[in-house]
């Protein structure tokens, strides 16, 4: 009988299928002005992973990309300006075997900008010795309220803080002192939109 060969060869059978992919956040968060933001995720190293823009892994997908050695991805979502997008995936092995569904991920498009801030009044009143007056005023709800001191609201700010429910913000400012200042503000929306 003939001897062995030399070289054996390694057969691996695996007939189990990866588990669905962990959709852990977008890059950037939502909401965003990003019309095709990345969704981050987890699943298995050297696996494939495709995207679909629905809740249920149906259809032809957007994107499909290849997991790093540890399992991380990141693969692009299209979304529809200023609306909701639901994006699930679905994992392919080495082997061929495919995953359930994922669980759905939420992504909201928003490059709508906040209306302009309107300026009220200081606290206290000019002229003052105070170094550190409050501007008050009136802005969208949830926004951040910059503060500047050129028209254009461009430059350092003299000031930033949070709009309240009810619209109104008081907001510390650190002016030039032993001058005279004409104060501007701004609004900057939690999706990065700038009045």
């Amino acid at each position: 009988t003939s001897p062995c060969s030399e070289e054996p060869l390694i057969y691996v059978h695996d007939g189990i299928a990866p588990d669905p992919p962990e959709l852990t956040g977008t890059a950037p968060q939502s909401p965003s002005f990003v019309e095709v933001p990345d969704v981050v995720g987890l699943s298995e190293p050297n696996a494939t992973i495709a995207i679909y823009p629905n809740t249920a892994c149906a259809g032809e997908p957007y994107a499909v990309v290849a997991t790093e050695e540890n399992g991380g991805f990141a693969i692009p979502l299209q979304a529809s300006p200023n609306q909701f997008v639901q994006g699930t995936a679905i994992a392919t092995d080495a082997a061929g075997n495919i995953s359930d569904c994922s669980a759905p991920i939420t992504y909201f498009h928003d490059d709508i900008p906040p209306s302009a801030p309107v300026l009220e009044a200081t606290s206290p009143v000019s002229p003052s010795s105070f170094e550190e007056p409050v501007v008050h005023g009136s802005a969208d709800p949830g926004t951040t309220l910059l503060i500047y001191g050129t028209a254009d609201c461009s430059g350092p700010t003299y000031g930033d803080g949070f709009v309240y429910e009810a619209g109104l913000f008081a907001v510390t400012a650190t002016p030039p002192l032993d001058t005279t200042t004409t104060l501007y503000a701004a609004s900057r929306d939690q999706a990065g939109n700038v009045s």
